[in-house]
C-alpha cells in the first residue's frame, strides 16, 4: 500500500512539474523566420510577463527586427524566467517584367532583382554590460543616435547604453586596455564600430588596434589602427587629431555646431576569417592617458549565410530569356535553409481579333481600304502609302500593306492587292431647259451608254414620267430651285452622276435676274480673292460692273462675272475701306441694274 501510495504522489507530482514549466515557457513563434520585401517585422511575446528583455535592448512586450540575424528575449514573472530565440532573414526579390507580353513564341529578357543584400545578416552586440564611461557628458545630447539604430546601411544595438561607451582610459588595469566581444560566427564579412577618441594626440606610431580570434586562440587577423586616418578624436580642436580617411572611416553624425561628431570604422575580413569560426575580437589600446585612447560606441558584425537563387526553368542567372518553345509562367525564388522568398514573371501571348483584308479587291477608283471594326487604345496604322489610320483612300491600283501594332509594341502585317476595274461611266450633260414655269412639262434626258444602270433622283417634282432609262417627263409645282440628278452604274459597280438646276418661276413671278447675289466684303489676299457677282442665268459679258472710291473716281471696269481683285489700274492693293459699285446686267429675257458699296478688308 505504501509503494502505490508513493507512486501516486510521484505521478502527481510529475504532472505539476509539467504543468509548472508549461506556465514557465514563452514563445516568439517558429525557430526562423523569412520576411519577403519587406524591412522590418514587428516580434511579440504572449502572455503576462513582469519584465521584457529583447538582445536588442528593447525592455516591452514587441520590438521591431530591422535586420537578419538572431533575437533573443527573456521574460519574468514571479517564480518563473523563460527564455526563446528566433532567426530572422530578411529577402528582397523583384521579378521584371510583372507581365510579359509576348508577341509571338519568342525569347524574350527577363530578370530578377535581387538587391538589398539578401545573403548578408547583421549581428549587433549591445555594450551596456561593458560601458565605462558616459558619453552624453562629452558629446552631448543634440540628436545623438541611440535606441535601434541603422547608420550607413548598418544596424546597431545602442537601446539600453544611455549614450554610455566603451573608453580605453576608464577600463580597468593596466595596459593594454582590453574589450572582449564573444562572436563565435563563421563566415564573417566584416566589422563595423562607432569609434572615435578622446583627447587623441596625433602620432604615426600604432598604439590600439582589434585582432580576430578563432577557436583555441588562433590569430586569424589583424587590423592597426592610426590617428588622423583610422580614426580621430570626438572633436574639432588644433590640439588633437581630427581626420578621417573617408573611406574605411566614414561620419555618421555631427552636432548643430559642427564642433563634435561620431564616426563609423568599417574593416573588411579577410578569406581565413570568412572561412573560419570567429570566436572573439579583441580591441587592445596602449597608448596610455596621453595617445589615442579609444571609445567605442557601437559594433555590430556582418556575416553571410548561403543564400540560392533559381528560375523554375532551372537557370540560376539572374538575368535569362523566356522560353521559344513552350507557353509558361517563370518563377524566381531565392531560398536557404531557412526559408525562401517568390516572385513570379506571367506571359500572356499578345493577340489582335481583327478580319483581315481580301487578298484581292476590284474595284473601281477611288476606294477607301481597311478596317471597319473597332480596335483596342493605343493601336496604331502604318500604311506603304505612308498614311495612318485604320481605313485610308487610294485612286491608284496597287498592293497595299499594313502594320498593326498594338500598345504592347506588337505588330502585325496585312496586305490587299487593288484590281483598278477600267469601266467607269462617263456621263455627258443633262439636256431640258433651265428655267420652267410653274407645272410647265419638260424632258431631261442624257445620251445613252451601253450596259449601265440609271436611277433618276427628281423628289422635288410633282410629276415625273420615266419615258425611258435615260429619259425622263418632269413639271414642278413650286418656285424657286431644284435639282434633276442622274446616277450611272456599270456592270462592275463603278458609279458616275450628273445633276442640273431648275429654277422655277410662276407668269407674274420672281425674274430670273432678280436672282443674282452680289457680296458685300471680300479679302484680296484671304479666300474670297475677287469681288464678283453670281449669277446661273448670266453669261460672260451679259453684266458689267464699276468701282468708285468715296470721292467718286472710277478705279475698275470689267466684266461682273470675272470681277474686280482690289487693285488699282497699276496693279497696286487698294486700301481697306468701302467701295461703291454699279452692276448693269441683262439678257435675254430681263435687264437689271444693281448699286450698292462693297467692303475690302486685309
Amino acid at each position: 500500500m505504501t509503494s502505490i501510495r508513493l507512486l501516486l504522489l510521484f505521478a502527481i507530482l510529475l504532472l505539476l512539474n509539467i504543468h509548472l514549466r508549461a506556465q514557465c515557457s514563452v514563445k516568439i513563434g517558429n525557430d526562423t523566420l523569412t520576411i519577403c520585401n519587406k524591412s522590418s517585422h514587428t516580434l511579440s511575446v504572449t502572455g503576462t510577463w513582469n519584465s521584457y528583455k529583447w538582445s536588442n535592448g528593447a525592455t516591452s512586450a514587441s520590438t521591431l527586427a530591422l535586420y537578419s540575424g538572431n533575437y533573443d528575449v527573456e521574460v519574468s514573472k514571479p517564480g518563473c524566467v523563460a527564455r526563446d530565440t528566433i532567426f530572422i532573414q530578411f529577402f528582397n526579390l523583384k521579378t521584371s517584367p510583372d507581365t510579359l507580353f509576348q508577341c509571338k513564341l519568342t525569347s524574350e529578357p527577363i530578370s530578377a532583382d535581387t538587391s538589398g543584400r539578401m545573403d548578408h545578416f547583421f549581428q549587433p552586440f549591445n555594450l551596456s554590460s561593458v560601458a565605462n564611461f558616459a558619453w552624453s557628458s562629452l558629446i552631448g545630447v543634440d540628436n545623438f543616435p541611440s535606441g535601434n539604430k541603422v547608420l550607413n546601411g548598418v544596424p546597431f544595438d545602442l537601446q539600453g547604453t544611455g549614450s554610455m561607451a566603451w573608453a580605453a582610459e576608464y577600463a580597468p588595469g593596466n595596459n593594454p586596455k582590453k574589450l572582449v566581444i564573444k562572436v563565435g560566427k563563421k563566415g564573417c564579412l566584416k566589422l563595423h564600430t562607432l569609434i572615435n577618441t578622446m583627447w587623441g594626440l596625433k602620432t604615426t606610431t600604432c598604439y590600439a588596434f582589434v585582432n580576430f580570434y578563432g577557436n583555441g586562440g588562433k590569430l586569424l587577423q589583424q587590423k592597426k589602427f592610426y590617428s588622423d586616418n583610422d580614426f580621430r578624436d570626438y572633436q574639432k580642436s588644433p590640439k588633437w587629431a581630427n581626420n578621417i580617411n573617408n573611406n574605411t572611416t566614414k561620419n555618421i553624425w555631427m552636432n548643430s555646431s559642427s564642433s563634435k561628431w561620431l564616426d563609423m570604422q568599417t574593416i573588411a575580413l579577410d578569406a581565413t576569417v570568412q572561412n573560419s569560426v570567429l570566436d572573439s575580437i579583441v580591441f587592445s589600446d596602449y597608448g596610455g592617458n596621453e595617445l589615442q585612447r579609444m571609445v567605442i560606441y557601437g559594433i555590430t558584425v556582418e556575416y553571410k549565410r548561403d543564400v540560392n537563387f533559381q528560375w523554375s526553368h532551372g537557370t540560376t542567372n539572374l538575368k535569362t530569356q523566356s522560353s521559344n518553345s513552350t507557353y509558361q509562367h517563370y518563377v524566381a525564388t531565392v531560398f536557404n535553409s531557412y526559408g525562401s522568398c517568390r516572385d513570379t514573371v506571367f506571359t500572356k501571348l499578345a493577340s489582335l481579333n481583327y478580319s483581315k483584308l481580301r487578298d484581292t479587291l476590284m474595284y473601281c477608283m477611288p476606294i477607301r481600304i481597311g478596317y471597319r471594326t473597332s480596335f483596342p487604345p493605343g493601336t496604331q496604322f502604318e500604311w506603304n502609302t505612308s498614311q495612318t489610320g485604320p481605313t485610308i483612300l487610294i485612286n491608284q491600283p496597287g498592293i497595299y500593306t499594313v502594320k498593326i501594332t498594338n500598345s504592347s509594341n506588337c505588330s502585325w502585317f496585312d496586305t490587299i492587292k487593288v484590281v483598278f476595274i477600267n469601266d467607269a461611266p462617263k456621263l455627258d450633260s443633262i439636256s431640258g431647259r433651265s428655267i420652267l414655269k410653274l407645272n410647265e412639262l419638260e424632258e431631261y434626258k442624257v445620251k445613252n451608254i451601253s450596259g449601265l444602270n440609271y436611277v433618276w433622283d427628281v423628289t422635288s417634282a410633282s410629276f415625273n414620267n420615266l419615258l425611258s432609262p435615260y429619259r425622263v417627263q418632269l413639271s414642278f409645282g413650286r418656285e424657286g430651285w431644284h435639282k434633276v440628278k442622274l446616277y450611272a452604274q456599270s456592270k462592275n459597280g463603278c458609279t458616275d452622276s450628273i445633276e442640273k438646276d431648275v429654277f422655277v418661276i410662276s407668269d407674274t413671278g420672281q425674274l430670273p435676274l432678280d436672282t443674282i447675289y452680289i457680296p458685300n466684303a471680300f479679302n484680296p489676299d484671304g479666300i474670297n480673292t475677287h469681288f464678283k457677282v453670281v449669277g446661273i442665268f448670266l453669261r460672260p459679258g451679259q453684266a458689267k460692273m464699276k468701282i468708285f472710291d468715296r470721292w467718286g473716281g472710277k478705279i475698275f471696269e470689267g466684266d461682273a462675272l470675272t470681277g474686280w481683285d482690289g487693285s488699282f489700274s497699276d496693279g497696286q492693293i487698294c486700301p481697306t475701306g468701302l467701295y461703291i459699285y454699279i452692276v448693269d446686267a441683262l439678257n435675254n429675257r430681263d435687264r437689271r441694274v444693281f448699286r450698292g458699296s462693297v467692303l475690302l478688308v486685309k
